[in-house]
C-alpha cells in the first residue's frame, strides 16, 4: 500500500485540484482505492435474532424448533412445495401457540386483581421507560 501511495504523482494531483473540497475528494478517492486493493475484506453476518429472551413452555419451544428446521430445509431446496407447505403450517402453528400463551398471561394478570402486578406488566411492555 505504501508503494502504491508513493507512486501517486502528488505534484500533478495538486496542480489539477484547486479547491480544498476537490483536494479532499481526490485524496479520499486515492485512499479508498488503496484500501480496496490492498486490505482484505472478511464478510460477517450479524446475528440479531436474540434481542429479548422469552421463556416459553416446552410445546412452544418445540414448535419453534420445527419451524426453524423447515426453514433451513427451504433454504437448501427452495422449489420443494411439500417443504413450503409444511413450513407455512409450522409457522402458523407457532404463531397461534405464542399468541394463546400471551393471552393466557394477560388474563392471569387481569384476574389476579393485583395493581402491583398489573403495573409491572404494563411497564415491561413500554418502549420508552423515561416517561413522556
Amino acid at each position: 500500500m505504501s508503494r502504491y501511495l508513493s507512486s501517486v504523482n502528488w505534484d500533478e494531483f495538486f496542480s489539477v485540484n484547486f479547491t480544498a473540497d476537490a483536494i479532499w475528494d481526490g485524496f479520499c478517492d486515492i485512499l479508498n482505492n488503496a484500501v480496496e486493493q490492498f486490505i482484505p475484506v472478511k464478510c460477517t453476518v450479524k446475528n440479531n435474532t436474540r434481542k429479548q429472551i422469552k421463556h416459553y413452555p416446552c410445546s412452544i419451544k418445540k414448535a419453534l424448533a420445527r419451524k426453524k428446521c423447515l426453514q433451513r430445509q427451504m433454504r437448501t431446496a427452495p422449489h420443494c412445495i411439500e417443504t413450503k407447505t409444511a413450513y407455512k403450517a409450522a409457522a402458523a402453528k407457532y404463531k397461534i401457540l405464542v399468541r394463546n400463551y400471551e393471552i393466557k398471561k394477560e388474563r392471569r394478570v387481569i384476574t389476579a386483581y393485583n395493581n402491583g402486578s398489573f403495573y409491572n406488566f404494563i411497564n415491561r411492555r413500554l418502549s420508552c421507560k423515561s416517561g413522556i
